[in-house]
């Protein structure tokens, strides 16, 4: 399956039912499985914001939503993610909440702790 395909799929079941921070932590540990360094971007909560992050990110990486609404892009480490961070912000008028890298699924959850507390 490829990341756009599961990006899609993971925004159509946050429509039907909000992910829980269990779903957010599988999901990033197969991103893990992928890319053992990898960036993160949180965006500010917007309608259908995932939706658009996973057609404009393509299979650059992937787009997921957190529980309280934010949208996370995962991108592999070796991209620059304060400049992809920026392109998105401008493209597609939002605003970055917060960039970080992460070695480890336990190293991003506790840098996006904040945007998952409900």
């Amino acid at each position: 399956m490829g990341l756009l395909s599961k990006a899609s799929e993971l925004v159509n079941e946050y429509y039907r039912c909000p992910p829980s921070l269990r779903t957010v932590k599988k999901n990033i540990a197969e991103f893990y499985l992928q890319y053992a360094s990898f960036n993160g971007i949180v965006f500010e909560p917007s309608a259908e914001l995932c939706i658009k992050l996973a057609s404009v990110i393509g299979s650059a990486g992937i787009a997921l939503p957190l529980p309280n609404g934010y949208p996370l892009v995962l991108l592999p480490a070796r991209l620059d993610r304060e400049l992809i961070a920026a392109r998105l912000s401008k493209t597609l008028n939002i605003k970055v909440a917060f960039l970080f890298m992460a070695d480890s699924v336990e190293n991003a959850l506790l840098k996006i702790n904040s945007f998952t507390s409900q």
